[in-house]
C-alpha cells in the first residue's frame, strides 16, 4: 500500500516527459507482459475494427496477434525461433531466428507507437535491424485534462519525414494503459487503442508461445 502512494506521489511530482520514459523503462524491464487490446482504424473514408493480443515474457518469448483487420497478421517466438502468418512467409519463409533484443524492441515500439503494425515488426528486424528508440523519435510531451480517474499524456512521434499525434490514458494508482489514439494529419488516419487487459509480471505458460 505504501509503495503505492509512492508511485502515486511520483505521478504527480513528475514532468509529463518522466512519466512517458517512466513507463517505458517498466514495459521493457518487466518480466512480462499481457495485454489485450481492440484497434480501430480510420483512412479517409474506410474503417475496421479488430482485436488483438500481445504476450511477452522473459527469454525474448513473444505472441502478437491482429484479428480482424490488415490481413490477420500473427508472430509467435518461442525464444529461440519465430514464427508468422502465411502473408509474411510468402517474403522470406515462415520461420527465422529471433532476434536479439526481440522483446526490448517490440515493448519500445508499442509504448511508443502502438499496435499498429506490430505483428509485422519481429520480421522487420529481422530484415531490417530495426530499433525504435533510434527510429521513432518521441516529443513535445504533455500532461492533458484527467478524464474520470485517469491521467491524459500526449506525445509526438517523428519517423523520417513522418509525423503523429499521440494521446494515452493512464491509470495513476496502477499505471495500466487504458487507451491510446494515433494522428496521422497528412494521411488522414486515426486509430484508438482500447486496452481490455494490461497485466505486468504475471504468470505467462510457455505453451502460450508455441505456434
Amino acid at each position: 500500500m505504501i509503495s503505492l502512494m509512492a508511485a502515486v506521489v511520483l505521478l504527480q511530482q513528475e514532468t509529463a516527459e518522466e512519466t512517458f520514459k517512466r513507463f517505458e523503462q517498466t514495459l521493457v524491464q518487466a518480466k512480462s507482459l499481457r495485454l489485450r487490446y481492440r484497434l480501430d482504424l480510420a483512412v479517409g473514408n474506410q474503417s475496421v475494427t479488430g482485436t488483438g493480443i500481445v504476450l511477452l515474457k522473459d527469454g525474448n518469448k513473444a505472441r502478437i496477434t491482429l484479428t480482424g483487420a490488415k490481413g490477420n497478421p500473427w508472430a509467435v517466438s518461442d525464444g529461440t525461433k519465430v514464427t508468422v502468418d502465411a502473408r509474411q512467409a510468402i517474403m522470406d519463409g515462415a520461420t527465422f531466428d529471433t532476434p536479439k533484443e526481440l522483446n526490448i524492441r517490440v515493448a519500445t515500439k508499442m509504448v511508443r507507437w502502438g499496435m499498429l503494425d506490430l505483428p509485422d515488426f519481429p520480421r522487420r528486424i529481422k530484415v531490417y535491424d530495426v530499433d525504435p528508440k533510434e527510429k521513432l523519435k518521441v516529443s513535445d510531451f504533455k500532461f492533458g485534462d484527467k478524464d474520470g480517474d485517469l491521467q491524459t499524456l500526449t506525445y509526438v512521434v517523428q519517423e523520417g519525414n513522418g509525423q503523429a499525434d499521440l494521446k494515452l490514458w493512464v491509470d495513476p494508482k496502477s499505471l495500466a494503459l487504458k487507451k491510446r489514439t494515433l494522428s496521422v494529419a497528412k494521411m488522414n488516419a486515426t486509430a484508438t487503442e482500447t486496452y481490455e487487459e494490461f497485466t505486468l509480471n504475471g504468470e505467462i505458460p510457455d505453451e502460450m508461445f508455441k505456434p
